[in-house]
């Protein structure tokens, strides 16, 4: 019967760890790229979900030329970003 190799377990969860790329979030990312003259109000409409839908604010943050979506709005109003 043949020998099995040694497992280096401490590089295999080193491995399977996340490594941090930045930010996780679409809308956290544009929303720090605003201008100051504009960030809160954007950010205080985002909070506002029985005023704005999400896709509507996502339509704003393109307006501004950054990447937005239904979906990335959703998620930043489901955990709490902002």
């Amino acid at each position: 019967m043949a020998k099995r190799p040694e497992i280096d377990l401490d590089a295999l969860l080193l491995e399977a760890m996340p490594r941090p790329t930045g930010y996780q979030c679409l809308i956290c990312a544009a929303l720090d790229k605003l201008d100051d003259s504009v960030r809160d109000r954007v950010r205080a409409a985002i909070n506002d979900k029985a005023t704005y839908t999400a896709q509507g604010m996502a339509n704003v943050l393109i307006a501004f030329g950054h990447k937005a979506s239904r979906s990335s709005m959703e998620r930043h109003r489901r955990l709490g970003h902002a």
